[in-house]
């Protein structure tokens, strides 16, 4: 993110700028362009010889107080660290600005990235057999059309702080407790050695409340890549209605199973899918590419149905 969302030559000359030249009467971005002292050194003189316009990331036009809010932020902590910053520091508001210092190469552990920035982060989910294992907040989101299933998802770019989740099972069977160890990304791109680690408890019925949405994320994410795989594997399928027509009354003849495999009964829903009918659903035995050893849909959705049993998934503590 940055404080200057847009310059303007207000001029009919040319500007040139360190990574870009900017031309007679043109608007252009200034996120991730202005990183050096080069940069801004030319941007402030223009503004002050009345050469530039310069606007917010809400596209305001900024007036000399601004800009010089603006002009000290940045020099005062992205050009005099030379990029050793933390980014999470870029999207603070004034008051939180003014609560945390100056000095933007501490590590941010008492920044609440939810209240404490302008504006909202958009955050990556990454799932491993309905365990919630990343979070990772990016300043940008944007949806993207997969060319080979035709599903709609997003694309993330620059990324700011991620959260890691580790489980711990009881002796019960559920899940006694969890960790989230939070790093932040760094100008240069890499993320903190230095993490803020935090733990949660889960009382009886909090712990059955985890296992019956992590067993709706398993069935969640399966219906999804069953229709991605039936269109990249099914001949003559080759848009995500199609595939629909395929996969939902495979669902809807376990829909009764299913409700038990939220709830915590699993075995009748993955009997049903081992003596599923590959006459009736033939894609069944269509091998998911890229897989080795060899795996048809069938086995890909059998195995992925076990990590609604904790002793199945592998990646708990």
């Amino acid at each position: 993110m940055n404080r200057f969302g847009y310059i303007e030559n207000k001029t009919e000359l040319q500007i040139d700028f360190n990574p870009f030249i900017l031309g007679s009467l043109e608007k252009a971005t200034l996120s991730g362009q202005c990183d050096n002292s080069y940069s801004y050194f030319k941007i402030s003189e223009q503004f002050y010889k009345g050469n530039l316009n310069i606007y917010d990331t809400d596209n305001v036009l900024l007036d000399e107080s601004e800009f010089q809010k603006s002009w000290r932020f940045y020099h005062e902590n992205i050009i005099q660290y030379s990029g050793n910053t933390f980014k999470v520091y870029e999207f603070l508001s004034d008051d939180a600005i003014s609560k945390w210092g100056n000095d933007f190469r501490v590590t941010p552990k008492s920044v609440d990235y939810k209240k404490d920035i302008n504006g909202r982060l958009h955050p990556k989910y990454t799932f491993l057999r309905g365990f919630l294992t990343e979070c990772e907040y990016f300043e940008n989101a944007s949806q993207v059309v997969d060319p080979y299933t035709g599903f709609t998802g997003l694309t993330y770019d620059n990324s700011v702080l991620k959260v890691n989740f580790d489980y711990y099972i009881g002796s019960d069977g559920y899940v006694s407790h969890r960790t989230s160890t939070r790093s932040w990304c760094i100008h240069n791109e890499e993320y903190s050695v230095d993490t803020k680690v935090s733990m949660k408890y889960y009382e009886k019925n909090q712990a059955k409340k985890e296992g019956k949405v992590r067993r709706l994320n398993i069935v969640d994410q399966i219906t999804l890549d069953t229709g991605g795989l039936i269109v990249l594997t099914e001949s003559g399928v080759t848009t995500v209605k199609q595939a629909e027509e395929l996969a939902l009354p495979f669902l809807d003849e376990f829909d009764g199973e299913i409700d038990k495999y939220t709830k915590g009964n699993t075995s009748p829903l993955i009997s049903g899918i081992v003596s599923a009918s590959i006459i009736a659903y033939p894609w069944l035995m269509n091998e998911v590419p890229g897989s080795d050893p060899s795996t048809t849909i069938q086995e890909y959705v059998i195995y992925n149905l076990s990590g609604g049993t904790v002793e199945n998934v592998g990646l708990v503590k």
